[in-house]
């Protein structure tokens, strides 16, 4: 028999605002180290910063670490669940929102040129 899930309806809307903050945290990280990026090694152009923000995935190690948070019977269902539930739903809004439009923000920001 299935037990009830104990993901609510608040906690969706929570998953879509950790996005949000996620991707702005992002974008104040990699602001605080462009002027390194810009002067050392390689260098860091405008559109590089920008698909840099944009097109930075997570997924592989944070599932693996919630797997292990949820397979964890010690730990209350509830915070195993919500660490499942945020880490899968944050890898997948990465995957369908990053991953789908990244490609048609490079194309705008002109770094690819056709051959």
């Amino acid at each position: 028999m299935l037990e009830k899930s104990t993901i609510t309806s608040s906690d969706w809307v929570k998953l879509f605002i950790f996005y949000i903050c996620m991707v702005l945290v992002r974008f104040v990280v990699v602001l605080t180290f462009y002027k390194l990026l810009k002067n050392n090694g390689y260098g860091l152009t405008k559109a590089e910063f920008w698909v840099l923000i944009w097109g930075g995935l997570r997924g592989a190690l944070g599932l693996t670490l919630a797997l292990m948070v949820g397979v964890d019977t010690e730990l209350p269902i509830r915070l195993r669940e919500l660490t499942v539930f945020y880490m899968s739903g944050t890898a997948t809004l990465t995957l369908l929102v990053n991953g789908t439009t990244c490609g048609a923000l490079v194309n705008y920001l002109g770094m690819i040129d056709d051959p």
